[in-house]
């Protein structure tokens, strides 16, 4: 669903350049503030192929788990002359970096030589307050980009400050005032070595360290910026431990300690606030990411997300084209303007956007699902099980394999609730030997309970409480659906509504399985509806089930938005009220007119009607 300030990165057809780039004024020798400056390199010509940064990511993804060289450098190989159209263009890209570089070197050469009456004075006042390592540092940056405030400006004071630390590590006598040309020359490569890697993190766009190699840099978080410092944190709780609540206490001061950074603000309209049922705050976060960089792509996205999980799609729509006004698309674009055809029942539309999606790694086999949820939910399962197939073969077919057993525990989550328990099984297995993760394990566990496999599903279940403690999805939605379930299958609907208690607060956030899955949104609340049918409670069980209906932006085309008419019309007839039974049957039977005859649920729905002639 939604996008944190993770992405596919800018789009296709996108001027390698941002177009703010020229107005950042570049100033004097040993300055970069609003004064005079050199004419400003005109910016390179083109724009971006489609896949522009997919080598990039792969190489830095493979330095980031094993710490090869070699993929590093292949990375920035692959950086420079796809991502960014050659050597001409990146250096036009990191003129920024160059400038304050130069800026830098010059202030240093002055400070040791004394040739800048100016210079002099500063530096004197500055010896004169007997000054900490640290104190000095922060003074050159300060003289060098005084204001700082653009994205550029604040990366290049962050990898300056830290080039000149590790200075003083590998020389610990050094005077940073006095600095040798051989001494000045090493802290160029220092600082532009950061600078590249960093602008090569911010145009990829993709957070590419696994949950392993994120916990490693966590440890490691004392040794690098304070820019860097907070995008581990944030990534450390994002992916590792879950806990959204924390992601969000790091975002909100990044953003403060950085007013002029888009990408909290990216994280924060993502994930952190969305998984936690906070769309307003989602909206917010997204506005604000855009006004600081209207070429941020995952602002756009996330912005039309947060509408959409309100149900407010002509929101959600003009946010899209925004977006395509400025011709940034990522898959997620493609995805959420398939949905709002759906919704719309425009299948050309949404024909369209699948067309749009052939060809395009991360789109195709993602699209390729979406198509399937959507023929499920129509009662087609047969041709369904054939998408999903494609998908999870485009998806392994890349070494995409997280990806595929997504696919894989979707299809094993529609089988179940649709009755198919030896496919379900199935697929659910097939989905665990392809991994481990979060999500897979959850949608696993679910498929296996509604299944008859209780057993499994209780021992999945005790596994993610054991591995995620701290993480919200499985805090509040996962383990609490799971063990209601369980419970249920052990004749024990008291005991099950007890453990949905705990999902009441996020009862309409987007779990993680939701996020890319596009399956597991309100759960909690559908497994509480057959709780209460177990009671004989059915005026609350169709409570329960209205949620489903009634929250078209949250459930998407899940199984369950198809199931929820036939449920009603059960808790309907739990409650005595026959003629409102009958009419949500018919709901239930008009979608499914054509469906696959021998679906179980769909042959037991039949059977049910008849009975109220």
């Amino acid at each position: 669903m939604g996008t944190s300030a993770s992405s596919a990165g800018p789009g296709a057809n996108v001027s390698f350049d941002p177009p703010w780039l020229n107005d950042i004024p570049v100033g004097g020798a040993g300055q970069v503030d609003g004064g005079a400056s050199a004419p400003a390199e005109a910016p390179a010509e083109g724009v971006a192929p489609a896949e522009r940064f997919r080598g990039a990511r792969t190489s830095l993804g493979a330095f980031a788990r094993n710490g090869d060289s070699g993929a590093l450098a292949r990375a920035a190989g692959h950086y420079s002359r796809k991502g960014m159209g050659g050597a001409r263009n990146v250096a036009a890209r990191m003129r920024t970096s160059t400038k304050a570089g130069a800026g830098l070197g010059s202030l240093l050469q002055a400070t040791r030589e004394r040739s800048d009456p100016q210079i002099n004075q500063w530096m004197d006042a500055l010896r004169a307050t007997n000054p900490s390592a640290q104190t000095v540092i922060d003074a050159i940056v300060s003289r060098v980009l005084p204001e700082g405030g653009s994205v550029d400006e604040e990366s290049a004071k962050d990898s300056m400050a830290q080039a000149l630390s590790e200075l003083m590590v590998l020389d610990p006598q050094v005077d940073l005032l006095t600095l040798q040309d051989a001494q000045i020359w090493t802290l160029m490569q220092l600082y532009l070595g950061h600078e590249a890697c960093n602008r090569m993190y911010a145009d990829i766009g993709e957070t590419v360290l696994s949950a392993a190699s994120i916990s490693k840099a966590y440890e490691l978080r004392d040794r690098v910026s304070d820019r860097e410092r907070f995008f581990i944190a944030l990534s450390y709780d994002l992916q590792v431990t879950g806990n959204l609540e924390k992601a969000r206490q790091t975002g909100e001061l990044w953003a403060q300690t950085y007013p002029r950074d888009p990408v909290p603000h990216g994280f924060l309209s993502g994930f952190i606030s969305q998984g936690s049922g906070n769309y307003e705050k989602s909206i917010d976060e997204a506005r604000k990411a855009i006004a600081l960089d209207p070429d941020f792509t995952p602002g756009y996205s996330n912005l039309a997300f947060g509408f959409s999980y309100l149900d407010r799609f002509g929101e959600a729509e003009r946010a899209l084209q925004s977006a395509s006004d400025r011709n940034l698309e990522i898959a997620d674009i493609l995805v959420l303007r398939y949905y709002i055809a759906f919704f719309k029942g425009d299948r050309a539309g949404m024909q369209r956007q699948v067309r749009l999606a052939q060809g395009k790694a991360g789109a195709e086999d993602w699209m390729s699902h979406h198509e399937a949820l959507v023929l499920a939910r129509s009662g087609h399962l047969r041709q369904a099980e054939l998408m999903w197939k494609r998908a999870i073969g485009l998806a392994e077919q890349a070494e995409e394999t997280e990806r595929a057993a997504i696919f894989e525990t979707a299809t094993a989550v529609c089988e179940a609730v649709f009755g198919n328990a030896l496919a379900a099984r199935t697929h659910a297995r097939a989905a665990l030997e392809l991994s481990k993760g979060r999500d897979v394990e959850y949608g696993a566990a679910f498929a296996l309970g509604f299944s008859g496999d209780s057993s499994a599903a209780q021992r999945l279940t005790d596994d993610l409480e054991t591995r995620f403690p701290e993480d919200t999805s499985v805090r509040f939605n996962y383990l609490p659906t799971l063990r209601a379930k369980v419970a249920l299958d052990h004749q024990d609907p008291t005991k099950a509504l007890d453990y949905l208690q705990m999902a009441l607060p996020h009862d309409f956030a987007i779990p993680g399985a939701a996020l890319f899955g596009f399956f597991g949104g309100l759960y909690p609340a559908y497994v509480g509806g057959e709780a209460h049918l177990a009671a004989h409670e059915g005026a609350k069980a169709a409570a329960e089930f209205k949620k489903v209906l009634s929250h078209r932006g949250i459930v998407f085309s899940d199984p369950i938005s198809a199931l929820a008419p036939l449920q009603i019309g059960r808790a309907l007839v739990a409650a005595g009220d026959l003629t409102k039974a009958k009419t949500a049957y018919e709901d239930f039977l008009g979608l499914w007119r054509d469906a696959d005859p021998e679906i179980p649920i769909f042959k037991q729905a039949k059977t049910e009607y008849a009975e109220f002639h």
